[in-house]
């Protein structure tokens, strides 16, 4: 473990590990984290090297689900404040999984308002 010389204090606790409901609630925030974060970078490209639309309009595909998740963080921070982290992970998990489900599913038919509406889910 790192340490500070003088006082032998932990600077990185990782015992707080051994909690399981912090460990799994880190997991799946994690994920929700490589997922949003892989869709931010593929739904741009897709935009680009299929539907052959500009590099502004590639990047406006994403400014709903942006602004949608500027104004929800706060909502969901306070329902996480209030009710603990379990309501506020599944719902994003759901929703996640909702909206994954979705592009697989239509990945044929994919079109500039379906792409969009699935990112804001």
């Amino acid at each position: 473990m790192l340490t500070r010389r003088a006082g032998g204090h932990h600077l990185l606790n990782l015992r707080i590990l051994t909690n399981h409901a912090f460990t799994y609630s880190l997991l799946i925030y994690v994920f929700l984290q490589l997922v949003q974060i892989s869709l931010t970078f593929v739904i741009p490209n897709l935009a680009q090297l299929t539907f052959n639309q500009s590099a502004l309009v590639a990047g406006f595909l994403l400014l709903a689900g942006s602004l949608l998740s500027s104004f929800l963080g706060p909502v969901m921070g306070r329902l996480l404040d209030d009710r603990g982290p379990r309501f506020p992970l599944i719902a994003g998990s759901l929703c996640i999984m909702a909206s994954l489900i979705l592009f697989t599913v239509f990945i044929a038919n994919l079109t500039i308002l379906t792409i969009i509406a699935f990112h804001v889910l």
